[in-house]
């Protein structure tokens, strides 16, 4: 009559801005993996009436040599490979492509800011991108907990300049790469608790 449920959300497209304030710097991603689960909670599925059966019917007990199915595991290195597998794949984004010039990250051997870029650390800073057209790049990423994450962005659909009020800010793709830290920590939350299936081994 009761059931108890968790839920945790996927967090989707979110929208990230290097320089908070200038909409030209804005970044939207694709974001594939799953949120925390929430604590149980009961839902009641319906409020039970109880009836008697007639007295002169037997009951039946279930055999006595029932068996438990238990759910196989997986190991912790195959968890991080399939989260690996499912989020290093190449992703697109809409309206992500810097317009009329404004700044993004570049390599920059000399700059105050350190970040992974495709995988490797580098120096980067801030410096105006020009007008993109298709088959230029950029960098873009996501702070995580390993730090400033960023991936080089191919232009498939070139933004347009000056003045604009809708899909303005072209398209792009990129494949990312995450440190094996990153994976560790999204493979835990994914393959890990009461909801998981498969789970990681104990």
């Amino acid at each position: 009559d009761t059931v108890y449920v968790k839920a945790h959300a996927k967090y989707g497209n979110y929208v990230n801005c290097l320089q908070p304030g200038q909409t030209g710097s804005c970044t939207q991603i694709n974001n594939e993996q799953w949120g925390p689960f929430t604590d149980w909670y009961p839902v009641v599925i319906n409020t039970p009436t109880t009836t008697l059966p007639p007295s002169n019917t037997t009951t039946t007990l279930p055999p006595s040599n029932t068996t438990t199915t238990t759910l196989p595991c997986i190991s912790f290195e195959e968890a991080c490979s399939r989260w690996r597998a499912n989020a290093e794949t190449t992703k697109a984004c809409q309206g992500c492509v810097p317009r009329n010039g404004a700044s993004r990250y570049v390599v920059d051997p000399g700059g105050s800011t350190t970040a992974l870029v495709n995988g490797s650390s580098q120096n980067v800073s801030l410096q105006p991108t020009g007008e993109l057209q298709v088959g230029d790049t950029f960098l873009g990423g996501e702070n995580g907990d390993a730090g400033l994450l960023l991936w080089t962005h191919t232009v498939t659909v070139a933004p347009v300049q000056g003045s604009c009020t809708s899909n303005c800010g072209g398209r792009a793709e990129w494949t990312p790469v995450y440190p094996q830290s990153e994976v560790e920590r999204f493979a835990l939350s994914q393959y890990s608790g009461d909801w998981c299936s498969p789970c990681i081994c104990p």
